[in-house]
């Protein structure tokens, strides 16, 4: 494997990663929201 593919590597794998943290985080957020909105209606 040369620099360039390598490269091209660490990015992909950079990009999967943060796609990942980004829809757990979103998940969370909305999962809190849902929490807050039903304890207020309660």
């Amino acid at each position: 494997m040369n620099r360039k593919e390598l490269m091209k590597f660490t990015i992909h794998k950079l990009f999967f990663y943060t796609l990942i943290l980004f829809i757990k985080l979103t998940k969370l957020s909305l999962y809190s929201l849902l929490i807050i909105f039903i304890d207020k209606h309660s």
